[in-house]
């Protein structure tokens, strides 16, 4: 069994988050550790899954991908300070989740990876991160980097979700055609974004901390 790179950074990742987040400032930050925890076992087990049962592993995939996009989009309407751009993003995330069952009943099965929606998806997750950089450029009183762990957040699903889109976009027609035989464009445009999005979600993780209990 080959284990993708990114797994390693993810779990780091993890690790990073329960060694500090007892002194986030922001307690949004432990949602995102949630999030990234909860895809570490679910990607795992997913993996296993493929090589025990010599079987596709897309529906579980198609779980996992669509409340991930819907559970980010939850976080960031949270940030967002404007009520009616936190309330339209909440709408945004409901006609996602509306879309996504109607691909699966309607479009493309739930066995095959749901490329349409997930498409949708990371225009969604792309739109509302640049509200919330919109956000930060509109503030009076600017802050240093190492003060804003959700920047660093929203630059990592910017790179993640930009770039997959390509190869999950189509990932159906590359698995039916056999383009990716020997792996390198997901290696490229999954396993290696995803590891710089945990790179990211690293250092946010390490920001902003407020000072050990003596």
């Amino acid at each position: 069994m080959i284990i993708p790179v990114y797994f390693y950074f993810n779990l780091i990742a993890v690790i990073v988050w329960l060694w500090v987040r007892s002194r986030f400032k922001d307690p949004l930050l432990n949602q995102v550790g949630i999030l990234i925890s909860a895809g570490f076992i679910i990607e795992v087990l997913a993996l296993a899954y493929a090589y025990g049962f010599e079987t596709s592993n897309h529906w579980i995939y198609n779980i996992y991908t669509a409340s991930q996009i819907i559970y980010i989009t939850i976080i960031f309407s949270k940030l967002i300070s404007n009520n009616k751009i936190s309330k339209q993003i909440s709408l945004l995330s409901l006609i996602f989740a509306i879309l996504v069952v109607l691909n699966f009943l309607f479009l493309q099965s739930f066995f095959k990876f749901h490329t349409f929606s997930y498409i949708i998806g990371c225009f969604l997750v792309f739109y509302i991160s640049i509200l919330y950089l919109k956000q930060l450029l509109n503030e009076k009183n600017w802050q240093p980097l190492k003060k804003l762990p959700f920047f660093w957040i929203t630059i990592g699903n910017i790179i993640f979700y930009i770039c997959s889109m390509f190869y999950m976009g189509s990932i159906n027609y590359i698995n039916d055609k056999n383009f990716d035989e020997y792996g390198s464009l997901i290696n490229i445009f999954v396993y290696l974004f995803t590891s710089v999005q945990f790179i990211f979600y690293t250092i946010a993780f390490l920001c902003n901390l407020n000072p050990k209990k003596r």
